[in-house]
């Protein structure tokens, strides 16, 4: 057995990540690792308006240049471009890269108070654009706010607002893939679409998304596409269902139409989707193993008109610990041989909880529902039925300032609540937890393939640092293997596992860690 990771917090090697999955779930030791990391950094200036400012200047802030596109004309690896205030009528396209921990920064000083009227094109590795005002009057294929096809760029506290395209996107999958991406802290507003993730190693965290626009073709919060992909942290909200016209928006989406695109090890969480939307996420595909190995975890859905989860297809497909709240028709389906987990979520106000087709099936447990038009499908001992979670403020989730509550507030879980340690292994049900009995307080791993011939995957998402033991035992309770026996810090890990001289029948892969254990059945056939 070998132990993989990949680390979201994108170190700068200069490599693109083509491995298998794990997932290092910290944001903090990227901004410590690559903000400002350079060797042998020039500073330079563009201050248009500036009485001396020329392109044919040294840049230097007593001579600066005019132009942000001529400054990425002419630096080099290591590089800091200051853009001071103004109005710049550019589309600045950026052809010169940057090198491993040693990034070409453009920042606009005093933070967003630069305005770029047409955007940014990166065509080259190792960038970082940062503090700017970025709009657009054109959309569609290399347009919008910023597109991107480089590698090891960082795209961080800009405002994207009227841009009739994506506020920011890079190209297909098969055409890169852009690996070692960070986009975090932007604000993007009145754009037909808001953040499209397309890579290997992306961190999408922190950024707000508010009021879509129509504009001849479908409007999305975010859509996804690619391999080891973590979105967190983000609010979306505020599309008005009168400015939208017939676009069928969705908080996530993502999809495979053409046999060309993908999406696997993805972690969707602690993201507070709010307001008109038809789904939460849309996942769809017509390749059965296309899309796989995605964890939604921790988000809150509410005020949708359609459903919060749509499943076609989608193999391995975990819900887990959201919270769904006044959607209009499903709070979770599974269709077309979709397979996956949905447990210790809420469904508050929606017509129908959760279910699956005949061709499907997941995992179910240990959900709560409320004021929903039916049971579950199906439903289970473990399952909370037509119980009030007892949040905060259902009605209003929203402060009087307009900013979302805190987990403090809205829909986070009373004192005395049913959902408090109701969920699996004792932790709460529900987005927000209670106290120490938050749903981060556990782990939970998965097998795939399950059955198995000759070789399998366990995945394992660690919630907190442990000493993690993984074993094997067959029916009689005899140890048969030892998959794991190791330090782990917070993160998603995947270890291999061969069938070697195992016979076939029913085995238990066991995790335990501190006080924590959980068996899942494993079987081996011919």
């Amino acid at each position: 057995m070998k132990l993989k990771f990949v680390n979201p917090a994108i170190p700068d090697t200069g490599e693109k990540n083509h491995r298998k999955i794990i997932i290092r779930l910290s944001c903090l030791v990227f901004a410590l690792s690559v903000f400002w990391s350079t060797t042998s950094a020039t500073d330079y200036y563009v201050d248009q308006s500036h009485q001396l400012s020329s392109d044919s200047n040294p840049g230097t802030e007593d001579l600066p240049w005019e132009t942000i596109q001529h400054a990425a004309d002419v630096v080099e690896a290591g590089d800091n471009v200051h853009i001071k205030t103004g109005t710049y009528d550019e589309r600045v396209s950026i052809n010169n890269p940057g090198a491993a921990n040693n990034k070409i920064i453009f920042a606009g000083e005093p933070r967003r108070s630069v305005i770029v009227l047409h955007g940014f094109a990166v065509y080259v590795d190792h960038i970082r654009i940062q503090g700017f005002s970025i709009t657009h009057d054109q959309g569609g294929w290399l347009n919008g706010g910023i597109w991107l096809q480089g590698n090891n760029v960082d795209i961080v506290d800009n405002y994207i607002y009227d841009v009739p395209g994506q506020g920011v996107s890079a190209s297909w999958v098969d055409q890169g893939p852009w690996s070692n991406i960070y986009v975090a802290d932007n604000k993007i507003y009145a754009c037909n679409k808001g953040i499209t993730v397309s890579g290997y190693n992306w961190l999408v965290e922190n950024n707000e998304i508010e009021r879509l626009i129509y504009a001849n073709e479908d409007a999305d919060y975010m859509r996804f596409f690619g391999e080891d992909i973590i979105i967190r942290g983000n609010y979306m909200h505020g599309t008005i269902q009168e400015e939208i016209g017939e676009s069928h928006t969705d908080m996530f989406q993502t999809f495979n139409v053409y046999g060309d695109t993908y999406a696997r090890n993805i972690v969707i969480e602690k993201n507070m989707c709010i307001g008109f939307f038809h789904q939460g996420l849309m996942a769809s595909t017509s390749y059965s193993g296309s899309h796989k190995n995605i964890l939604i975890r921790n988000n809150i859905f509410t005020d949708g008109t359609s459903w919060g989860i749509c499943s076609h297809t989608m193999k391995d497909l975990h819900i887990i610990n959201n919270t769904f709240c006044n959607i209009g028709y499903h709070g979770t389906g599974f269709r077309d041989n979709s397979t996956g987990t949905v447990k210790n979520n809420i469904y508050y106000n929606i017509n129908s909880p959760y279910w699956h087709d005949e061709q499907s099936s997941y995992e179910n447990g240990y959900n709560l529902t409320f004021e929903c038009g039916r049971e579950p499908d199906p439903s289970v001992d473990t399952d909370l039925l037509d119980v009030d979670p007892l949040f905060v403020n259902p009605d209003d989730i929203l402060g009087p300032d307009g900013i979302p509550f805190t987990n403090d507030d809205g829909l986070q879980l009373q004192p005395g609540s049913p959902a408090i340690g109701a969920g699996e292994n004792g932790i709460d049900i529900g987005a927000y937890g209670y106290g120490d009995n938050a749903p981060d307080s556990y782990s939970f791993f998965w097998i795939a393939p399950n059955p198995l011939h000759t070789h399998t995957d366990i995945y394992l998402t660690l919630f907190g640092h442990s000493d993690v033991k993984i074993r094997v035992y067959d029916c009689t309770g005899r140890k048969v293997r030892d998959v794991v026996d190791t330090e782990l810090a917070q993160g998603i890990y995947s270890f291999g596992f061969d069938r070697e001289n195992l016979s076939s029948g029913v085995y238990f892969c066991v995790l335990s860690h501190d006080d924590y254990q959980k068996s899942e059945k494993m079987v081996v056939v011919r």
